[in-house]
Formats: C-alpha cells, sequence, structure tokens
C-alpha cells in the first residue's frame, strides 16, 4: 500500500489483510487468524496487531491472543466509533514509531 511507503515502514510490512476480502470482520479472532496466516504465523503470542479501533482492533487481538498498540490516526465520527473497550500493549502516533514499541520490554515473547 502506499501509506506504507509513505511512511517508510514497506520494507518491514510482510502481509496485509482487509476485513473487507475476508469472510470474517473484527473483533472475531478468525480475522486476526487471518492476519497470522498472512505472515506465516501461529502463535499469538509472538503477534503485535496494530490498528485504531479500541473495540475492534485492541480488544479484539486480546481476545484471539495478540498483543495489540493503538495508532489512534484516524477521526472515526463519534456515531461510528462503536464500543471503546480495549487497552492497548502500547499507543504510537505514526507507524515509524512501530519498531520502538515492538521492541520494548514485554511486548513479545523472544
Amino acid at each position: 500500500m502506499k501509506f506504507f511507503q509513505r511512511d517508510g515502514v514497506h520494507d518491514l510490512i510482510d502481509g496485509d489483510v482487509y476485513t473487507s476480502e475476508i469472510p470474517w470482520t473484527k473483533p472475531s479472532p478468525k480475522a486476526f487468524g487471518a492476519a497470522m496466516a498472512a505472515v506465516g504465523a501461529t502463535d499469538p503470542t509472538r503477534c503485535v496487531y496494530v490498528g485504531d479501533r479500541l473495540f475492534d482492533d485492541i480488544w479484539g487481538a486480546h481476545n484471539a491472543g495478540l498483543k495489540a498498540i493503538h495508532i489512534p490516526l484516524s477521526t472515526i465520527p463519534a456515531n461510528r466509533v462503536g464500543h471503546t473497550e480495549g487497552t492497548p500493549d502500547a499507543v504510537v502516533h505514526s507507524l515509524a514509531e512501530i519498531p520502538a514499541a515492538v521492541a520494548a520490554p514485554g511486548m513479545t515473547k523472544s
């Protein structure tokens, strides 16, 4: 995607999955399983999901066994925010901050 190139992280992306292209939507654990499969991952404890919605992305990732980083970049209209349950393991404000957040102690098993 062009925004990965724009933000200088394209070379760090092994795969991407869009729920508009798979049979499940977030926060279903199957949607996160599809993302893991796209990068060949099998152990959710070694995975970190990055998303902009607290419930769909952060709570959903945790429910599927992954760590989660919140990137509050989207301007989501108040009537479309939905549930706000979900406490991220880290918060970043640009895609370029993700590698440092992932490398932080306790983010994934080594």
